[in-house]
């Protein structure tokens, strides 16, 4: 009955506000991969040739049937993709509730009955599963291959037969199919069947060499079945054309090259963003705690059968926290692993704690378990309200004179599709160009550039994790456009801040705080907008903003006093003035 109802409580917190995004006269939506996958699902005619290579075809073979099922066609979707999102969304809600069924096998099987419940009820209720729930992307499909591998990997630890490594490595094959770093899963795989057991039969002995070989020869052909492509045209791999490519993902990835949502983790530490910032973000400060508590407790007190994931979370996050660029979902391969020994701590501090310590230690499992009950039906609130990008909208069909012009950002988090152009005059405000021009531009030339588009617009609407987030994190690689969305906020452009729009997850007058969090976990479903009014005077405060840009981070004065001293013949103290620009 408990499991119930925690499975029940699951599938609730993710089909909350199913239809959000859609008005009842147009539908909005606002994760840019749950575009990409659905676009390339449906141009997907060939498995030599796929639409994209960032991730794997598994997950576009699933929502190209999805879609077939609810009717959708490539012509059918720019006019009304709200069809197209709902067989998605029901699918991505169907892998996720799949996924808490998982868990508590996998709990069930590790541990007992009671800590498979509560590790489920830790799973259904994490902020970023509910948020990966509401929204098809290949993060749904790769979290429950993962935890199905995982769950196969238990169940043969310290040996296995040639069957069930047929279908542990269909398990990893089909993740690889989904996300490239799938397979690590492979190491896991092989090694598990080599982890202590305690006594070694002379079956386990002869199927030492056949189970890991059957893995791997499964999860290879599952790969060239699914991605022929990595065979007869393995250059594409290398393309390096787009965001849906491969190559290009990767150099982004490993922060090789740039961009606005990369730019959000320039100063961010490996390893410790994701241990002290997105995974308190993603689950809570308790649960963060009691599943690096559970990790540490597994480590030495190794058992085979928890090898699996240890090795597995160890070998991830190895390869992942590394990476330049960090976002919440990241963290989501590693949910099984979490929650199912944060709730074996928790339930041997429930049973064999000391009787002095008996009663602090339960107050302790109590109190994780209803904060995160609570934040996560906090965070699933989120999806009740109408996204603050709609509420800006509205605002400004309301309050805005039709014609009047309005200064919008572009970016995957932005206002564009939302905005009539054939109501008011659309302006774009060009920050994109001074990304790709930065090392080109001088501070001064970049804020000529932001006050001539400035100056045009009588509205400015900025969603704070669609640009600004990310340059104010990164002031010295953009300065003048950093210093631009701190002068526009404080007013110091001649603008005004005239509508303010925000939901943050809250339950009962509890209220989650999260501004300034990672841009995407805001972005998906709940970032802030401000919309500010040109004001009187606003051509001088541009121009006196223009005039005060200095510091450490532009060279603009040390490029003037390098040009004067060439021009009166010193070079030798033009290129010494001038050598911190270049150091």
């Amino acid at each position: 009955m408990l499991l119930a109802g925690v499975l029940i409580l699951g599938a609730a917190l993710r089909l909350t506000g199913f239809a959000r995004g859609f008005d009842g006269d147009a539908f909005h939506a606002f994760h840019p991969d749950e575009e990409t996958v659905a676009r390339a699902a449906l141009e997907l005619t060939s498995p030599f040739a796929p639409p994209l290579t960032a991730y794997g075809l598994l997950p576009l073979y699933l929502a190209r049937g999805a879609l077939a099922a609810g009717g959708v066609t490539l012509a059918s979707f720019d006019p009304d993709p709200w069809p197209a999102y709902r067989a998605l969304r029901l699918l991505a809600v169907a892998l996720s509730c799949a996924t808490l069924g998982v868990v508590f096998l996998l709990g069930r099987r590790l541990f007992d009955r009671q800590t498979a419940v509560l590790a489920t009820l830790f799973f259904a209720a994490a902020p970023v599963a509910i948020q990966q729930g509401h929204f098809y992307t290949v993060d749904a499909v790769f979290l429950l291959l993962v935890t199905l591998a995982l769950y196969g990997m238990v169940r043969v630890a310290g040996g296995g037969s040639w069957r069930s490594g047929v279908v542990v490595g269909l398990c990893v094959g089909l993740a690889a199919t989904t996300r490239l770093n799938g397979l690590l899963l492979l190491p896991v795989a092989v090694a598990v069947a080599w982890l202590p057991r305690g006594v070694v039969t002379a079956s386990i002995r002869r199927e030492g060499l056949l189970y890991p070989l059957t893995v791997v020869a499964t999860t290879l052909a599952v790969i060239v079945l699914l991605q022929p492509y990595l065979l007869t045209s393995p250059e594409l791999m290398w393309r390096d054309a787009s965001a849906n490519d491969f190559w290009f993902s990767a150099r982004i990835a490993s922060g090789e090259r740039l961009r606005f949502w990369s730019l959000y983790d320039h100063h961010t530490i490996r390893y410790w963003q994701h241990l002290a910032v997105l995974l308190p973000l993603g689950v809570g400060l308790p649960l963060t705690a009691l599943s690096l508590l559970g990790i540490a407790r597994a480590a030495r007190s190794w058992r085979s059968r928890q090898g699996a994931l240890l090795l597995w979370a160890g070998l991830f996050f190895l390869v992942m926290g590394g990476l330049h660029t960090k976002h919440v979902r990241y963290l989501l391969p590693l949910l099984p692993v979490l929650v199912t020994l944060a709730a074996a701590l928790c339930m041997d501090l429930w049973r064999v704690a000391l009787p002095r310590w008996r009663q602090p230690a339960r107050f302790v499992v109590v109190g994780a378990s209803l904060f995160t009950l609570v934040y996560g039906v906090a965070f699933a609130r989120i999806y009740l309200v109408t996204d603050s990008r709609m509420e800006t909208m509205r605002w400004l069909h309301g309050h805005v004179t039709p014609g009047t012009t309005v200064g919008l950002e572009a970016g995957g988090f932005s206002l564009r599709s939302l905005i009539d152009t054939n109501r008011f005059d659309v302006r774009d405000m060009d920050v994109g160009r001074l990304l790709h021009l930065r090392g080109y531009l001088s501070c001064g030339a970049a804020a000529d550039h932001l006050a001539s588009r400035l100056q045009s617009m009588e509205y400015v609407a900025i969603v704070d994790v669609n640009r600004h987030a990310q340059v104010a994190a990164a002031a010295d690689v953009m300065p003048a456009t950093a210093s631009f969305y701190q002068a526009l906020g404080d007013g110091r452009l001649g603008y005004r801040q005239v509508y303010h729009a925000k939901v943050a997850p809250g339950l009962l007058g509890q209220v989650f705080p999260d501004d300034g969090a990672e841009p995407s976990f805001l972005g998906y479903d709940h970032p802030a907008v401000r919309v500010y009014q040109r004001q009187s005077g606003a051509t001088a405060a541009l121009r006196n903003w223009r005039n005060s840009l200095s510091g450490d981070s532009c060279p603009d004065a040390l490029l003037a006093d390098a040009v004067t001293r060439a021009a009166a013949g010193d070079t030798e103290g033009a290129l010494q003035g001038s050598s911190p620009i270049f150091s």
